[in-house]
């Protein structure tokens, strides 16, 4: 999707926005988002509508056109909370609002923060955390992942880990700022976005300030797909770098 939708931005911006591109740009979104939805992955879901809207946004396209791409998701919304989110999946999203109100769908929530907490600032010691030996915290090796970090290493570990994401995700940015061309700058801004989201949420719902989607902490979560796919992204992006690299190399 991240490709796909980076080509025709760069043709956009040579040659103006056409009807064929405009369907296909959206082609490109609706179709894997949809299917995404057809599995019932919210989290998923964000992280291709933040893709796409920091996408567009680099991508140089015009602000009225963004307003009525954006106002359209808007709009969306209630559709989206009424015949979507309804029943379990609501109470389970609301859940990190308010935990004791919602205790049934909450208890993952509940033990991270516990875990974290009781991490203090060093940590209970590498395998010595009680909630994690014990196996209190459900989903560790992924969702929550942070909260066992945090048990075992304390809020300096857990501090150094959100240390080194942002070193990463500045170093993406400045990939796409430096990349020679429109193409570039997107795929780089794109795998950014996917990168950013996935943090952001990951470290955010072990903390209490996200819903609870699962998705992965990128290289620290167990995992297989996200893995491979991480790594083709990084691979992507030092690509990108290079031929910037050999493009000022050149000019000089």
């Amino acid at each position: 999707m991240i490709i796909l939708i980076a080509k025709y931005l760069e043709r956009i911006n040579e040659n103006g926005m056409t009807l064929d591109s405009a369907i296909i740009i959206l082609a490109a979104f609706f179709i894997p988002l949809g299917l995404v939805l057809l599995q019932k992955d919210l989290g998923m879901a964000l992280v291709f509508i933040f893709i796409f809207l920091v996408m567009i946004f680099v991508g140089n396209i015009k602000l009225w056109q963004i307003g009525i791409i954006v106002g359209s998701g808007l709009a969306a919304i209630p559709f989206v909370w009424k015949f979507y989110l309804n029943g379990v999946k609501r109470d389970r999203f609301l859940s990190f609002l308010n935990p004791d109100k919602y205790q049934d769908y909450s208890l993952q929530l509940r033990r991270a923060m516990t875990a974290i907490g009781s991490g203090q600032l060093f940590g209970k010691g590498y395998m010595q955390g009680p909630l994690n030996r014990g196996r209190k915290i459900p989903v560790k090796m992924s969702d929550m992942i942070f909260a066992v970090i945090c048990e075992e290493g304390g809020f300096i570990a857990g501090f150094a880990i959100v240390v080194l994401m942002t070193i990463m995700l500045l170093r993406m940015l400045q990939i796409s700022n430096r990349a020679k061309d429109v193409f570039g700058s997107c795929i780089a801004a794109g795998i950014f976005a996917m990168f950013a989201f996935n943090i952001f949420e990951n470290i955010g719902m072990n903390i209490g300030i996200m819903p609870i989607t699962g998705l992965p902490l990128p290289f620290v979560s167990k995992g297989g797909s996200a893995m491979v796919t991480n790594f083709f992204s990084i691979g992507i992006l030092l690509s990108i770098s290079l031929r910037n690299k050999k493009s000022m190399f050149m000019d000089d």
